[in-house]
This record gives C-alpha cells, structure tokens and sequence, in this order.
C-alpha cells in the first residue's frame, strides 16, 4: 500500500509541473523557473519538483546543465524508444507487430507526401541512396548500408511534413535498431535496395501514389523474414504481389 501512495502522489507531481508549464506557456527552448519557485507556486516541496524534472528529463522532454539551467527540449520520441525497447520487442511475435506499424504507416502516409513534399526532401532520399552506393561499392559494413537505407525512410517519412507523424515514425523505427530478430541479411539485395528506392523517388516525382505504395510494400516485405509467421494475419491489400 505505501508503494502505491507513492505512485499516485508522483503522479500528481508530474501533472501539477505538466501543467504549471502549459498555464506559463513554456516552450522548447525557455527555461524553467528554479526549483524553489516552482516548488513554492505548486504548493510542495523542492524535492518532490526535482524528482520530477528527472523523470522529464529521461523521458527527453527538458535537460538540465551546471550553471545552465533546466531548458524546456522538443519532443523527440525516439528516447522513450530507447528507454523500452528491451520491455515492447522481445521476440519475432512482438517484431512482426512492430513491422505491421511500420507498414500501416508508410503506405498510409504516401498520400500526404505526395501532395507537401519538396525538393529538399528529395535531395536527402536521393543523398541516401548515394551514401548506399557508396557504402556497397566500398564493400562497407552492413551497419552502413543499413543506415543509409533508415536514413531514405525517414526522409520519406519526413516528406509529408507532420510533426506528428514523424514522431511516431521515429518512435517506430527506433524499435527497430539494434533489433536483428526479424531483420534479414540484406547483403544478397542491395542493389535491389537501392534501384527501389530510386524508384520510389521517381513513382513520387511523377505522383503516382500507387506505384510508391507497390513498390514499398515488396521493398519492406522481402528484408524481414519473420513475415512467414503471421502472413495471413495482414490484409491482403499490404502484401507485394
């Protein structure tokens, strides 16, 4: 029972300093007012506010520095990924529903990036591609060449141009580093990767929602072979034909 007393009342903290921050319109960028004051505001004790701010600052929501000062921190998904990878993918089931996400996202959204994307978008796919070609006629690592291809999804991603859909996208494809329990070898296709992705950018050039789409679904379908345990649980309109 105790542990449960302290549960709640550090939750209550957290959503008194949530919203102590939204009522003095605080934003990425500003800093806090020190510990004191906001622990004399909120009406609790100067420990209970760092307390807190330490759990906003591991969840990357502010940082706080020597002589600096704690700083309000965009939002940035990837570090709550970070932080409970190790508890949300630990087997082939649980990376099989992280890829159906993944899938779900990037064709749902080609819609959207094909009506707000711009030219500094396809600069940074076609820069992918270009930092792939390299990496494979260097013989580089696999690590390489696999961040070179995240590097285009995430600049597709990127392309529609909500914020909203990005952090979820990050959120997603973090789960995915340094997990190889659904990953294929990607060695005996890479350039299939890369004239995909070139393909790609072209079906976007051209707004062909459909060809982007077909294109992805064979592209994402072929590295991770895990696929082979729940195929029948996608519709059939996900899979390559």
């Amino acid at each position: 029972m105790p542990l449960k007393k302290d549960c709640d009342s550090d939750t209550l903290t957290l959503n008194r300093l949530r919203k102590y921050i939204v009522e003095h319109k605080l934003k990425p960028g500003d800093h806090m007012p020190p510990e004191r004051e906001i622990a004399e505001e909120l009406g609790i004790t100067r420990h209970a506010v760092r307390e807190a701010l330490k759990s906003f600052e591991v969840i990357g929501l502010l940082s706080r520095r020597p002589k600096y000062g704690t700083v309000l921190r965009r939002v940035d998904l990837r570090q709550v990924a970070q932080l409970t990878r190790f508890a949300m993918i630990r087997d082939k089931e649980d990376f099989f529903e992280l890829f159906t996400a993944r899938l779900m996202l990037e064709l749902s959204v080609i819609p959207l990036v094909i009506m707000n994307i711009e030219e500094k978008d396809y600069a940074k796919m076609e820069d992918a591609c270009r930092r792939m070609e390299e990496a494979i006629a260097a013989g580089g690592t696999e690590r390489a060449i696999k961040n070179a291809d995240e590097d285009f999804h995430q600049a597709l991603i990127l392309a529609c141009h909500n914020r909203f859909v990005s952090q979820y996208s990050a959120l997603i494809n973090e789960y995915f580093q340094g997990n190889d329990c659904g990953t294929g070898d990607m060695k005996p296709n890479l350039l299939r990767t890369v004239d995909e992705h070139r393909k790609i950018i072209d079906c976007l050039r051209h707004k062909d929602c459909c060809g982007v789409q077909a294109t992805l679904k064979g592209h994402l379908w072929y590295v991770v072979p895990c696929m082979a345990l729940n195929e029948n649980a996608l519709p059939p309109e996900w899979k390559p034909v």
